[in-house]
């Protein structure tokens, strides 16, 4: 049996959501957030960075990596990434070659463009990937984000969720295409090295 779960990962991110839409968090109301907002924003962030944690460790489980690693991982969502980008994943070469697939780095896993509105105007978008390296800037997850000790610093909401879903479905999508190779295992030892050599 898995210890980590993608159906489990969705339930938190229809969670959060349900809390977007249910506190009109949504930029098209165009209303003004105010203090009493915090606690929404806080709970949708920190649900769909929780949704994000978790479908990345069931990719890691599937493809074979050991639950003690996994855990060593903790909560750092770009170290989870990193470990994710050295499996591959089968893909099609080209869409006007349907069929004809190959196994390529799943770093593609996190180039999906993310919009962003910036003072009411639509913004150059972002990847995935991108948002999750500037992760380092905002309050850290999760500690920071689930306890009100310092004010919070992040992404805008909506794009969090926006980053969330396109993780989930990027795992739901490869699930049964991501494997490891040689090269995978060099990857994780580099990046676990790399990792306890910051701490």
């Amino acid at each position: 049996m898995s210890v980590y779960s993608i159906g489990f990962a969705k339930e938190f991110l229809k969670l959060a959501r349900v809390e977007y839409e249910h506190e009109n968090l949504d930029p098209k109301y165009n209303r003004v957030l105010d203090s009493k907002d915090v606690d929404a924003i806080r709970t949708v962030i920190y649900l769909c960075l929780l949704s994000c944690e978790i479908s990345l460790k069931a990719l890691l489980e599937k493809v074979g990596m050991p639950v003690k690693k996994i855990r060593a991982c903790s909560h750092d969502l770009n170290l989870l990434k990193d470990m994710v980008g050295f499996c591959e994943v089968e893909d099609e070469v080209a869409p006007e070659l349907p069929g004809l697939k190959t196994w390529g780095s799943a770093f593609n896993l996190f180039c999906e463009p993310i919009q962003q509105l910036y003072e009411g105007k639509m913004i150059a978008p972002t990847t995935v990937g991108e948002l999750f390296e500037g992760l380092s800037k905002t309050s850290k997850y999760p500690d920071e984000i689930r306890y009100n000790e310092k004010m919070l610093r992040h992404y805008p909401p909506e794009v969090v969720l926006k980053m969330a879903t396109s993780i989930l479905s990027k795992a739901e999508e490869y699930w049964d295409r991501i494997r490891k190779v040689k090269a995978t295992e060099e990857g994780w030892e580099r990046r676990r090295k790399e990792h306890q050599h910051k701490k």
